[in-house]
């Protein structure tokens, strides 16, 4: 079975699964969908015995996780093995932990997460087949959906301009959303309405919104926004957060390089998206849009900046002054 991770959560007469596989990069929502199957088999005073976290290591033996598996419940219904980072796990120990899998007791829930879907061994093989897989990488609709649950939850409303405001403030990582939408509840009366002016008044731009902000200016050829907002970052986070700022724009523009040399091969722009894995319609309208404001040669060529900025860091340059120097040349190139 394959689910999205709000038809999980929503879902309250889910049928019993021996194993779980839960995909995504945002681990807060698979965090979510562990929290809903632990609460639904297991009883708190019992966890103790009955539930058992393991993170896979590269390297590491699996005779431990072996073990665990293939252990009965301790006055309980049901045993819940967590194993974390299951791509991790490699071809040799994934044909041994397939061998205990056949075997789990039919009490025992083993949940596996991972953020790529595909490990290409006998574990990948085994989960396609029999396990319920659970997406958790969520798309506008269902952040909106995800917002509208939580306060409908806790008795309060929200406008529908004002989820897309929230969204465009607070980004789509469900944890930080989750933490804002606690604050919004507690200023909030019960049966009240949440609108955009109670968002602006309580939330500030997160910090990686901020980031992604950076590419757009980036994109417009906006020197002096793009300069301001690093500087800005820099004095909120720190000189040494400049590595993941430099990060996350070249994270950023190979999706547009990604995006670029498959319009060009002809792809439809409806499969691009499902290609990439990129699941938020905003963002990926918004890359399409970049995109179209560089050439592909423009695009590689940023690489090279990427490159001589993290070496330059490195090797001591002022941080601050070799990100600014590369957004000169970022925003210099023309058409």
């Amino acid at each position: 079975m394959h689910l999205s991770f709000i038809e999980f959560i929503k879902n309250k007469e889910l049928p019993f699964y021996n194993f779980y596989h839960l995909t995504g990069e945002d681990h807060f929502a698979q965090g979510l969908a562990l929290k809903k199957l632990v609460n639904k088999y297991i009883a708190k005073d019992l966890l103790e015995f009955n539930y058992n976290a393991v993170e896979v290591s590269k390297g590491r033996q699996i005779s431990d996780l072996i073990s665990l598996i293939l252990s009965y419940p301790v006055f309980s219904d049901h045993r819940i093995i967590y194993v974390k980072n299951a791509v991790d796990i490699n071809k040799e120990s994934a044909s041994n932990l397939v061998g205990a899998l056949k075997q789990t007791p039919k009490e025992n829930i083993v949940v596996f997460s991972s953020e790529n879907v595909l490990f290409k061994n006998d574990l990948d093989a085994f989960l396609k087949k029999n396990s319920c897989q659970v997406k958790c990488a969520l798309s506008d609709s269902d952040v909106a959906e995800y917002v509208k649950l939580k306060l409908k939850k806790n008795k309060t409303d929200i406008r529908p301009d004002a989820v897309y405001h929230l969204t465009s403030k607070v980004g789509h990582n469900l944890g930080l959303l989750d933490v804002e939408l606690e604050k919004l509840i507690a200023h909030t009366k019960t049966g009240g309405h949440i609108t955009k002016v109670d968002i602006d008044n309580l939330i500030t731009q997160n910090t990686f919104s901020k980031i992604y902000h950076l590419s757009d200016f980036i994109s417009k050829r906006n020197l002096k926004e793009s300069i301001s907002m690093v500087e800005a970052l820099a004095k909120e986070e720190g000189d040494e957060f400049i590595y993941t700022v430099l990060g996350y724009l070249n994270k950023h523009f190979k999706i547009l390089l990604s995006i670029k040399t498959m319009l060009e091969k002809g792809a439809p722009v409806n499969k691009i998206s499902s290609a990439l894995g990129i699941r938020q319609e905003y963002y990926f309208k918004n890359c399409l849009k970049q995109a179209g404001n560089f050439t592909t040669d423009e695009l590689v060529k940023f690489f090279d900046y990427f490159q001589k900025a993290d070496f330059n860091i490195k090797n001591s340059q002022d941080p601050i002054l070799t990100l600014e120097l590369m957004l000169t040349s970022m925003c210099k190139i023309h058409h």
